[in-house]
């Protein structure tokens, strides 16, 4: 989302500015985008209700996306989300709660 500001144009009047935010890299886009209702959505609520595609659930949980693929097939991974035949999704709250549930103090735990 792109904050707003206030200025005053060479005519003297009023106009609302966009500031452009950076985006990882640092760039800033030429054009402000429009965001899906459910980016919207997850932005404006809880974080751990984002919903992650496979390639950044694979990305946060440091392995393969044939790795959450096998998951998915055999068990033994995070919930995921099927929003269609295609569409697989990872809420950000199964993948901490994958993560926390794996986080062991010594060997002698598991």
């Amino acid at each position: 989302m792109h904050n707003s500001a206030h200025h005053t144009d060479n005519t003297g009047r009023k106009r609302l500015r966009i500031l452009k935010k950076p985006n990882l890299l640092g760039y800033t886009n030429s054009k402000p985008t429009l965001k899906t209702p459910m980016q919207t959505f997850a932005d404006s609520r809880d974080p751990e209700l984002r919903l992650y595609n496979e390639g950044e659930a694979a990305l946060i949980l440091g392995v393969t996306k044939r790795a959450t693929q096998a998951w998915r097939k055999k068990g033994g991974g995070p919930p995921f989300v099927k929003l269609s035949g295609r569409a697989i999704r990872y809420r950000a709250s199964d993948l901490i709660k994958f993560i926390q549930d794996r986080t062991y103090g010594s060997t002698s735990e598991y």
